[in-house]
This record gives C-alpha cells, structure tokens and sequence, in this order.
C-alpha cells in the first residue's frame, strides 16, 4: 500500500470516528475562474457530506466565494475588488447567490442549510458570544461573517455553513428541541 493509500486509510478512519466534521472549501474550489459557482467541483463535495449525514454526522461547511460569485454577478474586473466599498458589495451581492446554491444543492440530497450572520463582536462581546453559541446549538445550522457590513478588511471571506438533515422540525421559524 503507497503513502497515499496508507494515509487515506487513515484519514477515513477519523472521519468514521468523528461525531462533527469541519470541512473548508476555497474561493478556487467553489468558483469559476470567471466567478460563477463551479458546480462540478462543489457537487461531488455536497454528495459526500449527504453521505457523512447519512452515518449520523454533523457537518460544517466553511466556504469562501460569496465575493468572487457578487463580482461575477456584478460584471466587475477582478482589479475592481482592491476598493473596500466594492469588495463589501460584492460580497453582499454574492451571499444570497451562494446560499441559493448550496440550497438547491442539497435539497437534492435530502439536507437543509441554514445561515447566521455574524460581525467580529459577535466574538468579543460575551453576551453576543453565548447567544451565537446557543443559536448554533440548537440549529445545527450555518453561520457566515458578515462581509457586507464589516469594517475591517476582508482578506479570507467565509461562509460557515452547518448542513443539516432535512428531518430537522423547525417551529415558528427556530428550531425545536429534540
């Protein structure tokens, strides 16, 4: 068995351990060069984590390309993401798309998304902290940094997002207890 395999091995072995499973995807894997969602490299992912739901798993998906899929949908020049203001729009633009698509994504595994804004006080004020701490709790969800309203600069945008198993109950629009 190659260092490859071996490893692979392994690394399944984790992962058939493991209760909760972060996985990250980059700009580059969730776009086109051009911007656009890149359905070919994201589908087989998606297909993958339904398996990881279906052996009881929780799954949290960190993703970037909410600014990459604004600009694509803005018709903006990658150089156009230098300023602030348009990097911040593009982003805004972009969110929207990016959960659309991964919502029809999984959809068609059986599997619901669900999304919680957050800024940098939603990490440095302890009320702020806990209440993003119970929300997740319970909603087994999905969370992302609020790009389109932060004030610092966005050198890794990412969309954190908990996929959940479409038997989810949501009441009221929250979710219940189990």
């Amino acid at each position: 068995m190659s260092t490859d395999q071996q490893l692979e091995k392994e690394c399944r072995k984790g992962l058939r351990a493991a209760r909760r499973i972060v996985i990250k995807l980059g700009t580059s894997t969730v776009t086109e060069p051009s911007g656009e969602l890149c359905e070919k490299r994201v589908m087989p992912i998606v297909r993958g984590i339904a398996g990881l739901l279906a052996e009881g798993r929780q799954v949290v998906l960190v993703t970037s390309g909410a600014v990459g899929l604004g600009r694509w949908a803005m018709g903006l020049h990658s150089a156009r993401l230098k300023d602030m203001a348009v990097k911040q729009a593009c982003a805004a633009a972009g969110q929207g798309l990016l959960m659309a698509a991964y919502k029809k994504l999984f959809e068609e595994h059986g599997a619901k998304v669900a999304q919680v804004l957050l800024t940098e006080e939603d990490f440095s004020n302890w009320r702020r902290y806990s209440n993003l701490r119970r929300t997740m709790e319970k909603l087994i969800g999905s969370t992302t940094r609020s790009e389109s309203v932060a004030s610092t600069p966005i050198t890794r945008g990412r969309t954190i997002i908990i996929v959940s198993p479409a038997q989810l109950p949501i009441l009221d629009g929250r979710p219940t207890q189990r």
